[in-house]
């Protein structure tokens, strides 16, 4: 725990405040800067000074006969003047990874290493809470926090960015609200900003403040009054599915019973795999054909959003002609296929022609009809 008692000559009522989680204030000192666990401060010549008597970095300046000084969770000074309540600025805290070489000496601590910087409530840092007070870090931190961010979005007039850690989407193009929880007066202004490209599937897109910012200068936004929350690792994925191999034969069959004329009796006789594809309403479409003479080779392409996501080859054996022994006057059982109806009656045989094609002159109605003889000896008509 960081203990923050601040001691403010305007306000002796003043609470005590912790800081809950990691974090340093830091402090210049001469030239240099230090760190410190503890946060016992006063006012002296309007600025916020730490009890060795040395200025929080970047310095608080506190304006004359400024009262009810008060910490917010994410680090806001606050304090009543004449004019009403005003919002005087954010402590800056200080985080250092394990093994970086702090060492404490005349009651600060010193470091080696650059450390990250942060505000009390970004990812990774600490919380300011009375002391005593029953508030999570990580309840803080989460994407659920929205309603305490509301509250200081009205209090201050800012407008709060808070990025989600994780987030799918299912379009080629991300925009803001898409990733973030937006609350404030520019919140209409900023839910349609563009990020850019959804990642591809399988790759995730590293969002950072830098990245909303970029955003918003591009789209000609000001960022005055515009706070971004981002955690430690925040990433963008493209919502996807599986396609299964019956999905593909059930489309490539359904096109072979639509042009069963021109193409002949063919069975199926391909070895499909699945595949992920983005999330969305799949179309297929076949865009190649090769006939071998014993196979039919069809190509079919798979596409979301107009976005291809696959091509796969579905290969059909090609039922021989000779293998089936009809006459003419035989009579066959003949299978007719309409708009999705099947009916089924019988027929005799007209004449047998090449690539398996019949003529049938129905019994009931003696309606001539020309199908393609089956393995099973009928003749499918479609009509």
């Amino acid at each position: 725990m960081i203990l923050a008692a601040f001691l403010i000559a305007a306000s002796p009522t003043m609470p005590t405040y912790e800081i809950q989680g990691d974090g340093y204030f830091r402090l210049e000192r001469n030239d240099e800067i230090v760190y410190v666990q503890d946060g016992a401060f006063n006012v002296k010549d309007g600025l916020l000074l730490h009890r060795t008597g040395w200025p929080l970095t970047p310095p608080i300046r506190v304006p004359k006969g400024a009262t009810d000084v008060s910490i917010a969770p994410d680090g806001f000074v606050t304090a009543t003047i004449p004019s009403g309540r005003k919002t005087i600025s954010q402590i800056v805290l200080a985080k250092f990874s394990p093994g970086s070489g702090l060492v404490k000496h005349d009651g600060v601590w010193l470091a080696p290493a650059k450390p990250r910087l942060g505000n009390p409530g970004d990812a990774g840092f600490g919380v300011v809470a009375l002391l005593g007070e029953q508030r999570r870090v990580d309840r803080f931190q989460r994407d659920t926090w929205v309603a305490p961010q509301a509250q200081l979005s009205r209090a201050t007039g800012e407008t709060l960015v808070s990025v989600r850690s994780l987030t799918e989407v299912t379009k080629s193009t991300i925009r803001l609200d898409d990733i973030a929880g937006i609350t404030g007066p520019l919140a209409s202004t900023l839910k349609n900003v563009d990020l850019g490209p959804a990642p591809r599937i399988g790759a995730d897109r590293v969002v950072t403040a830098v990245t909303v910012q970029s955003a918003l200068r591009s789209a000609g936004i000001t960022q005055k009054g515009v706070r971004i929350a981002v955690p430690d690792r925040a990433v963008v994925r493209r919502a996807s599915r599986v396609v299964m191999p019956a999905e593909v034969e059930a489309f490539a069959k359904a096109w072979i019973e639509a042009n069963i004329a021109e193409i002949g009796p063919v069975t199926l006789n391909t070895r499909l795999t699945e595949r992920r594809i983005v999330a969305g309403d799949l179309t297929m479409r076949v865009t190649g054909k090769r006939d071998t003479g014993k196979s039919l080779i069809l190509t079919i392409e798979g596409t979301v959003g107009g976005d291809r996501q696959f091509l796969k080859q579905v290969v059909f054996n090609k039922t021989a002609a000779a293998a089936l022994t009809v006459k003419p006057g035989q009579r066959v059982r003949v299978v007719i296929r309409s708009n999705g109806v099947v009916v089924e009656t019988f027929g005799k045989v007209r004449s047998v022609g090449a690539g398996g094609q019949v003529t049938v002159s129905i019994e009931d109605s003696k309606a001539v009809l020309s199908g393609f003889l089956q393995p099973d000896g009928s003749v499918e008509v479609k009509i």
